[in-house]
């Protein structure tokens, strides 16, 4: 902004930083576009990003088509303070709980947290031990989380044999 930028893409970093970002944008005469999450607290000309709802549909339906009746879906790590998480957990949940309350599929794991390698790999292991590695299925809420859950799925040799989700933009949409 301080070389004449009247534009600025603000993408990551959180909400309330994002907002404070978009006070001094638009302090500089420059326009904000928010890059798949909502930011709060400054003014912000345009979204874009992918639909969570969308994304979060598409991962619980590929883990329908590769689960059968009665396979134990492990869900771990989604933030409830973000935005897109929480439309993406609404998409996902539309599908499965259905199967959850018909015990069509069972549901084990379900942090409130958006978790990382570590925290997702302790996470998955504790899924794994709670359930005598019993799962079928893992739906993460992003890549490092998933890759987490794969570690830990190595661990005790279902790496490959398990699918494993984790939500990846995959189409641009201006709101």
């Amino acid at each position: 902004m301080t070389q004449g930028a009247t534009v600025l893409a603000v993408g990551g970093g959180g909400r309330s930083a994002g907002g404070k970002i978009a006070v001094a944008a638009q302090a500089a005469n420059a326009h904000v576009i928010a890059y798949t999450r909502d930011i709060t607290g400054g003014p912000v000309t345009y979204m874009v990003g992918a639909d969570p709802n969308a994304i979060g549909i598409s991962l619980a339906n590929y883990m329908v088509t590769n689960t059968k009746a009665g396979d134990t879906i492990a869900i771990i790590g989604r933030d409830p303070a973000d935005s897109f998480a929480i439309a993406e957990h609404a998409g996902y949940m539309s599908v499965l709980q259905p199967l959850f309350d018909s015990k069509a599929r069972l549901m084990v794991g379900t942090s409130g947290l958006w978790l990382g390698y570590n925290k997702g790999h302790a996470e998955m292991d504790a899924i794994l031990t709670s359930s005598h590695n019993n799962v079928q299925g893992v739906l993460t809420s992003n890549d490092s989380t998933a890759q987490g859950a794969i570690g830990a799925l190595q661990t005790v040799g279902l790496a490959g044999k398990v699918p494993v989700t984790a939500s990846t933009p995959v189409s641009l949409a201006i709101n």
